[in-house]
């Protein structure tokens, strides 16, 4: 599904973030990708949508480079993405659904399905009730759970999260987690990438990766699994 092939990539002569990195994900297969601050992460979601371009080696989604895509081809691509950022991009003055309908509106669903997923997705995030609020007007948990809705409504077939639990209040996470293993039983691949060891295990089926040394290293280093997952099985994607 996505294959990082020998990735390279500098930001300067004094900033190289990846040498050589390989990287598989397979198809329904959760990834959770850990790293300090700085390692390129986000660097590396901006490069699996083709929104930067690696100093070498290739990104293939479904066997295709999608630096080597028309511009067509890409955004159909992206179309079937779903993101959140770090940072987030909520519109603040729209309600929560316009935000959270958006990704159905744009692969042109019809308003009696959007209607319904888009109080699916709420209401498995704990935001029933909050449809016509304002964005500006939630709170920060309450927008990291609409992005988040926003990125998965439309079943995408990939999911890149980035730093999706921050912000969030820690009863939330679970639920967080339970609907991204949700989309990834029902066949969505899902790349979670977090600064910290233990936020990416809130994913419990996912295979633990780390950005080392500017490659990709399987597992979490000895002593970083906490303690309460630590008699998880770690799945190796088959």
């Amino acid at each position: 599904m996505i294959e990082c092939l020998q990735l390279s990539k500098s930001h300067g002569s004094e900033c190289e973030l990846f040498r050589g990195a390989t990287l598989r994900v397979k198809k329904g297969e959760i990834v959770a990708i850990s790293g300090a601050a700085g390692c390129g992460k986000t660097t590396l979601v901006r490069i699996l949508m083709a929104m930067e371009s690696p100093d070498a080696g290739q990104v293939l989604i479904q066997g295709r480079n999608v630096h080597e895509m028309s511009g067509r081809l890409l955004s159909a691509l992206r179309r079937r993405m779903g993101i959140v950022a770090q940072n987030g991009r909520l519109a603040p003055e729209w309600t929560v659904f316009d935000n959270v309908a958006l990704p159905l509106i744009l692969t042109g669903k019809d308003r009696w399905f959007i209607q319904k997923r888009v109080h699916q997705v709420l209401a498995s995030l704990n935001l029933q009730g909050k449809a016509h609020l304002r964005c500006h007007a939630l709170g920060t948990s309450e927008k990291r759970r609409v992005e988040i809705a926003r990125a998965a409504v439309h079943h995408p077939l990939i999911l890149l999260a980035d730093e999706p639990f921050q912000g969030l209040e820690p009863s939330q996470r679970p639920i967080v987690a339970a609907l991204l293993e949700g989309l990834c039983v029902g066949g969505s691949t899902i790349v979670i990438l977090s600064r910290e060891p233990a936020e990416t295990l809130g994913a419990a089926r996912g295979r633990r990766v780390r950005i080392a040394q500017r490659v990709f290293v399987e597992g979490l280093p000895s002593g970083e699994i906490p303690a309460a997952f630590g008699a998880l099985t770690l799945d190796g994607g088959g």
